[in-house]
């Protein structure tokens, strides 16, 4: 379960779980379909477009 403060930083929402990524590096919340990704990575890690520069 994500923590209920933590909501997409495109859209603002907190639904879709299942498809809202949590950023390794800051901690902020994005959608797979808010950043066009084809779906959940499979890597243990994961930064966001922000922290990956």
């Amino acid at each position: 379960m994500i923590d209920d403060d933590i909501s997409c930083r495109v859209c603002g929402r907190d639904d879709q779980e299942d498809l809202l990524l949590i950023c390794d590096e800051c901690g902020n919340g994005y959608h797979t379909f808010c950043l066009e990704l084809p779906g959940v990575p499979d890597a243990a890690e994961w930064m966001c477009p922000l922290c990956e520069v």
